[in-house]
């Protein structure tokens, strides 16, 4: 027998060995890359990240369910050390 992924409702979703509801976060467990993956936002990220414009790369990781503070960490990282992070 195949491993199966256990079936869900309209209202859950299944990650990683743990089932979310619509009332939980829509990203939660996920990393940065695979947050901007599932919204269909990594091209707009990278294309901010090699423009260093630093306010569209914030806006866009508050739109994957980052605060705003996590945001500003992230993108200031990226932005200080670019070529480390493929920029």
């Amino acid at each position: 027998m195949e491993n199966q992924l256990p079936r869900l409702g309209d209202r859950g979703r299944y990650i990683a060995g743990k089932n979310f509801t619509m009332d939980e976060p829509k990203y939660a467990g996920m990393t940065v890359n695979e947050r901007l993956f599932a919204a269909d936002l990594m091209d707009a990220y990278e294309a901010a990240a090699m423009n260093r414009d630093r306010t569209t790369m914030i806006a866009i990781l508050v739109r994957v369910e980052m605060t705003l503070e996590q945001s500003a960490q992230t993108t200031d990282a990226i932005l200080a050390e670019p070529k480390k992070y493929g920029f």
